[in-house]
């Protein structure tokens, strides 16, 4: 229990600790691929954010951060390499702005961040039942590619039908607010892969030019022919970027590469299938 809720987690593997944030109306079960792909690699962990999943719904104002802080506190890590996907990536990014001392790295997948003004909608009404504001979120445009991926679609459909749906009933007070993260990221000094998908919405690739642009130490990375779930639509091309961002950091770490946005060139994934 943490501040008047409880998270939900798991842990598995060894080594560093790499913890994966999920996107919104998801749930950690979205990292199935790269929790069996990474964990003979760094401790995975995986978590239900506030609201989603098995995690409590917020009862007042809350954290994400704290709740995060709570979570490497309960498995004795000092610090960890934060992987997110759209909201998740929001969370991790405002969490590196807040406890730097606590970030190893970032990956940021399709990614949302605090003060980019979406040119999309996300609306979603709750006047017809939660039910068909579920089915009316899964047609969002943003679904779009991982629709034409059966066994992703089957994951992504049930995570969505057991969303809780308290984001779209209740306002979401969120402390402190991360609405100031994009004027920020000159300030994430933490080692970064951005990652996006070829044929994602383009406000997730100008949120990435921005990212690359403005983030001392990060890299972009364009995986081809996927979008916006691109952990599930493209998850072998996915997990060889993880990995080779791993490597990429344990080279930093002891000083064989200088950390910069052209210490490691990017992958050209364009041709990797997954099966």
């Amino acid at each position: 229990m943490h501040n008047g809720g409880s998270i939900a987690y798991d842990v598995t593997g060894s080594g560093a600790t790499l913890v994966f944030i999920h996107g919104f109306t998801l749930d950690r079960r979205m990292w199935r691929p790269q929790v069996y792909a990474l964990r003979k690699l760094a401790r995975v962990v995986t978590y239900d954010c506030r609201g989603f999943g098995e995690s409590s719904c917020p009862t007042g104002p809350y954290s994400h951060a704290d709740d995060l802080d709570r979570l490497l506190d309960e498995i004795q890590a000092d610090a960890a390499h934060l992987v997110g996907l759209s909201m998740g990536g929001r969370i991790a990014l405002a969490y590196a702005l807040r406890r730097p001392d606590r970030v190893a790295s970032l990956v940021l997948i399709s990614t949302d961040v605090g003060g980019y003004r979406y040119r999309v909608s996300w609306d979603v009404s709750v006047t017809r039942g939660l039910a068909a504001a579920r089915e009316a979120w899964l047609r969002h445009d943003i679904f779009r590619t991982v629709r034409d991926n059966p066994p992703a679609w089957r994951l992504v459909r049930e995570m969505v039908m057991a969303y809780s749906g308290w984001h779209w009933r209740f306002v979401d007070d969120r402390r402190p607010p991360d609405t100031d993260t994009l004027e920020r990221l000159a300030e994430v000094a933490a080692p970064t892969t951005v990652i996006v998908g070829e044929r994602d919405l383009p406000d997730f690739h100008d949120v990435s030019r921005i990212l690359v642009k403005r983030m001392p130490k990060a890299r972009k990375v364009i995986v081809g022919d996927s979008g916006h779930l691109l952990n599930l639509e493209r998850s072998t091309a996915c997990n060889h970027v993880l990995a080779e961002h791993l490597a990429a950091v344990a080279s930093w770490a002891y000083g064989s590469v200088s950390p910069g946005r052209d210490s490691t060139p990017p992958v050209d994934t364009s041709r990797d299938r997954t099966t």
